[in-house]
């Protein structure tokens, strides 16, 4: 597997990324690449078929912007798919329409462009083992259905949660999937990486 990671420009405040990192002491699969963000576009590389998983917020977000000129897919429509998989709290797929992975978002939102003060999660937040099972969904979506190869990891729109998802995903990429011949690509959560 190689792993790319791309430069975040809506970086967040750094942070103890390494968290879980250090808790756990694991090895890390190391980055094949550090693209600067204007190397990597997660619009173009939706039209060129990569997997795209991101997360189910819509409005002025990445997500959205993806949705709308990546795949095609109106807000009006992001917003009937978001709500079932909000609601379950279960990641979804949109193949074979799509080459596009949806994991749960807390709260509701919606096209226009707000987020309403309903909490899916009753205020508690989406658990680490809930965590990996969305994002275990997301790769076996891949394994299973869509098999591109190249996949996109977008979780910029989780804000300081997405700390949390890049730490889990990578230690799931890590134990589970370091073998499989995939381009992975996900954003930093500070660039940090990028730092002497």
């Amino acid at each position: 597997m190689k792993l790319h990671l791309i430069k975040n420009y809506e970086s967040n405040k750094l942070q103890n990324k390494l968290f879980l990192d250090d808790f756990l002491k694991v090895q890390r699969l190391p980055y094949a690449s550090l693209l600067e963000d204007n190397e990597f576009n997660v619009i173009k590389a939706a039209k060129n078929g990569f997997h795209i998983i991101s997360v189910a917020f819509i409005g002025l977000t990445n997500f959205s912007a993806v949705c709308q000129y990546g795949f095609g897919i109106e807000q009006p429509e992001q917003e009937r798919f978001i709500t079932p998989i909000n609601t379950k709290k279960e990641t979804g797929t949109l193949f074979p329409k799509y080459k596009l992975t949806i994991l749960p978002y807390r709260y509701k939102t919606s096209a226009f462009m707000n987020v309403d003060k309903y909490d899916y999660t009753n205020g508690k937040g989406f658990t680490r083992d809930e965590v990996m099972v969305h994002i275990k969904d997301a790769i076996i979506a891949e394994t299973d259905y869509i098999k591109s190869g190249k996949l996109v990891f977008d979780f910029r729109d989780l804000g300081e949660d997405m700390l949390r998802y890049r730490n889990l995903l990578h230690l799931f990429l890590t134990e589970d999937y370091k073998d499989y011949d995939w381009e992975v690509f996900m954003y930093s959560f500070d660039n940090s990486e990028w730092k002497i």
